[in-house]
C-alpha cells in the first residue's frame, strides 16, 4: 500500500539457508528485514555482502502490522541510510553500522 515491493521468505518464496536469503536480497537489490540475529554474524563475522542493507528487529513486535508501522516511521524519518548499513531496531532506539 505504501509503494514498497515486499517478498516474504517462508510465505512468498522458500529459501532455507540464510546465506541464500542474503544472496537473493543482494541480487534483487533489496533491503533485508529480519528478526534473525544470525544475519549480523553473516555480515560482520563471515563477511557476507549486504550492499543494500539489513534491518534487524531485536525485539518481537506484537504482530506484522506493528513491524510495518515501525518500519514506516523509521523510513519516513529521513534519518537513516539503509544501503550498506546494518540497522538494528530495538524497542526504544534505532542504531546503524556500516556493513
Amino acid at each position: 500500500m505504501l509503494g514498497h515491493d515486499v517478498v516474504r521468505v517462508g510465505t512468498d518464496i522458500r529459501i532455507p539457508d540464510d546465506v541464500d536469503i542474503l544472496a537473493l536480497a543482494t541480487s534483487e537489490q533489496r533491503v533485508l528485514v529480519t528478526h534473525d540475529q544470525d544475519f549480523g554474524d553473516l555480515v560482520f563475522n563471515k563477511r557476507q555482502r549486504a550492499p543494500h542493507g539489513v534491518i534487524l528487529f531485536r525485539y518481537e513486535p506484537s504482530d506484522p502490522e506493528a513491524v510495518a508501522k515501525r518500519l514506516t516511521k523509521i523510513i519516513g524519518s529521513g534519518l537513516y541510510e539503509f544501503s550498506g548499513h546494518m540497522t538494528v531496531v530495538e524497542e526504544s532506539k534505532v542504531r546503524q553500522r556500516k556493513c
